[in-house]
């Protein structure tokens, strides 16, 4: 997962909230970026290029306080690698995986942001 990271130009990370921030498996692979912190914080060793970078969540409640705990994590992996983190989009009330099709204004804002990063652009919240 390290060459992707290196290798894209933009970043979309996506989970789902679990007990309150993002999945075990996504902080597990945060957790492996901790030789990317090194590098930079200990080390002195800028990562080679700036990135841009959004998060996408979503949760069965809508309460800003998960999102939040989810966001600074995301916040501090971009910090390490260096990459904008340039937005958000955070979705409440998915208690099941086809509750996000009954909101399609979501689908759509989740696709024009990919859309705006793939092409360069900063997506406005």
């Amino acid at each position: 997962v390290y060459k992707k990271f290196e290798w894209a130009d933009a970043v979309i990370v996506a989970s789902p909230i679990y007990f309150g921030g993002i999945t075990g498996q996504l902080k597990n692979m945060v957790d492996r970026f901790n030789s990317y912190w090194v590098a930079r914080y200990v080390l002195n060793k800028e990562p080679a290029r700036n990135k841009k970078g959004a998060f996408i969540c979503v949760a069965a409640k809508d309460r800003a306080d998960f999102f939040e705990n989810a966001k600074k994590t995301i916040k501090a992996l971009f910090a390490t690698l260096n990459i904008e983190y340039i937005t958000d989009l955070f979705i409440g009330g998915t208690e099941e995986a086809a509750d996000i099709m009954k909101t399609p204004r979501n689908i759509k804002k989740a696709f024009e942001l990919g859309s705006m990063l793939a092409n360069g652009r900063n997506p406005v919240n």
